[in-house]
């Protein structure tokens, strides 16, 4: 009798492990991975994540009635004379879909290559932290008076800065004294290569040449995004630096200015004015661009949009750049799945 009493203990001692096993295996492989519970699910020639996916936030139809809403936009903007040319890319970066109106027609990059500038500095810093402490004498200085949108804090000369604190600068206040600076240390650590050109080859993108025919496009610039987001060009710590110095960037009338309150959006934005002169010399005119392209970070489905345009007046073309940046996220959160 004793025997089977003991028994019996043992087997309901089974019981209760087993089933603490399971509950076990439900905290670490069910709760402990959270949103990301698919995550057994393999495939063989598919990008690994896919397994792990989220649940779908929103729906991921084709953006075709907002593609034609855009180019119906800028084509009455165009008409009415507030407009001169524009190019707009899209992309779910949450394996949605992508739409562009003008994608690949090119635009002067203008302070845009600030952030490939600071990725080459970034990927020095990789392989060498130490490199961001490196003080720079600001000795003499660098006029910005051909930004529309200027710094709003600038470098003091005879002052000296770090490394670390001039890629803040270019980021945040898109300063051209900062990055001149920045463009200088790299051409003293290599000068017999361009550094930054390298970057632009490896990078797929097409190198800046005359500025007044146009070297990028907003399709190829938002590759940049792409690679930072997926940190697949700089290191994750350096990829995270870049966006959220972007997050904290002072230009808040473009992509920002078209979003609610709150939303983080790591952008870049870049500003030119030509002038036109007559064979005599004589001021014929002048035409401007402005672009502002990065990362809205949608809640739970961020997306990346990029937006360049040429006019008359650079404060149109900001609420032009709003206006596109608010058509596509109210498009987007009306996606939303309950």
């Amino acid at each position: 009798m004793l025997k089977k009493i003991k028994d019996i203990k043992s087997w309901k001692i089974a019981v209760l492990l087993f089933f603490l096993g399971i509950f076990v295996g439900y905290l670490f492989f069910g709760l402990g991975r959270g949103k990301n519970s698919n995550c057994h699910i393999s495939y063989d020639y598919l990008n690994p994540r896919l397994g792990c996916q989220n649940k779908q936030i929103i729906s991921k139809v084709s953006y075709l009635n907002l593609q034609h809403s855009l180019t119906a936009y800028l084509d009455a903007e165009k008409s009415a004379g507030r407009l001169a040319d524009a190019g707009v890319y899209f992309r779910d970066l949450e394996y949605g879909p992508i739409f562009g109106v003008d994608s690949n027609k090119l635009f002067i990059s203008a302070s845009l290559i600030k952030l490939p500038t600071v990725m080459t500095v970034l990927r020095l810093a990789d392989i060498n932290p130490k490199f961001l402490e490196k003080k720079v004498l600001y000795s003499q200085e660098i006029p910005s008076d051909n930004q529309d949108f200027g710094p709003a804090k600038k470098l003091e000369v005879g002052n000296s800065y770090s490394i670390d604190e001039l890629i803040s600068r270019s980021l945040q206040y898109s300063d051209n004294a900062s990055n001149e600076l920045l463009i200088d240390e790299l051409s003293k650590i290599s000068p017999n290569e361009d550094l930054i050109f390298d970057t632009f080859k490896d990078l797929g993108l097409v190198v800046p040449g005359d500025v007044t025919k146009g070297d990028l496009s907003a399709q190829s610039y938002s590759s940049l995004f792409r690679l930072l987001y997926n940190a697949s060009f700089l290191s994750k710590e350096n990829s995270e630096k870049i966006l959220s110095l972007l997050d904290k960037a002072s230009f808040s009338q473009g992509l920002e200015a078209g979003v609610p309150p709150g939303i983080k959006v790591a952008s870049k934005f870049g500003e030119r004015e030509i002038d036109f002169v007559s064979n005599g010399g004589a001021p014929k005119g002048h035409i401007d661009e402005l672009h502002d392209c990065g990362i809205i970070y949608y809640p739970e489905n961020p997306y990346l949009l990029c937006v360049m345009t040429k006019g008359q007046d650079f404060d149109v073309l900001a609420k032009i750049i709003a206006h596109v940046s608010q058509m596509v996220y109210e498009e987007v959160d009306s996606r939303r799945i309950e």
